[in-house]
């Protein structure tokens, strides 16, 4: 990946609990964030970016911060629907947390990334498991229904979305996999 190389950022492929993830380390690691580790969750609609295609944003987190990140790569639609990209964010979770301290830990996603992180929390209650630090969420589709007003609104507007019906929601009943999409775990706002 060239932005890693411009950067001196290295990308490790490793499997924890059985989930595929990418350690994406800058080469000087900043002294203010050594214990730190932000787990990133990529965005994607819940079908783009797999592999080290999912690396991107944990390559601009990693060097802005001058910390390690880990890089989950969930598995994806269409042949892994509701709740295996989930199910794969609290594995990876429950592993790092048997020997990391959860106050050195942030997460970070975008759009799908920040809806599963978002989705995480209210397992994390469920489960009583610990949470994270700190959340960064960028953009997150909140909830896959068209009742939200940024959704009508933006319709046509949005230049990566466009239109509800003509992606988001083919997206939204295919992730849901025959659940209602108000479903707070896969709609968590």
């Amino acid at each position: 990946m060239n932005l890693a190389k411009q950067n001196n950022i290295s990308i490790e492929n490793m499997s924890i609990a059985g989930v595929n993830c990418y350690k994406v380390k800058p080469a000087v690691i900043n002294k203010d964030y050594k214990d730190i580790l932000i787990i990133g969750v990529h965005d994607g609609g819940y079908i783009n970016y797999p592999g080290v295609a999912s690396t991107l944003e944990s390559v601009l987190l990693a060097s802005t911060f001058g910390c390690e990140v880990l890089c989950v790569d969930y598995r994806q639609l269409p042949d892994y629907p509701y709740p295996h990209g989930l199910n794969d964010l609290v594995s990876v979770w429950k592993n790092i947390t048997k020997d990391k301290d959860a106050s050195n830990i942030a997460m970070a996603g975008s759009s799908a990334g920040a809806v599963l992180i978002m989705a995480f929390i209210h397992r994390a209650k469920e489960e009583n498991l610990v949470k994270p630090a700190v959340l960064f969420l960028g953009s997150p589709a909140a909830d896959l229904s068209r009742d939200t007003d940024s959704v009508n609104v933006n319709e046509w507007v949005d230049n990566v979305l466009v239109s509800y019906d003509e992606y988001m929601g083919k997206i939204a009943k295919m992730y849901a996999d025959g659940l209602d999409v108000k479903n707070i775990r896969i709609s968590p706002y």
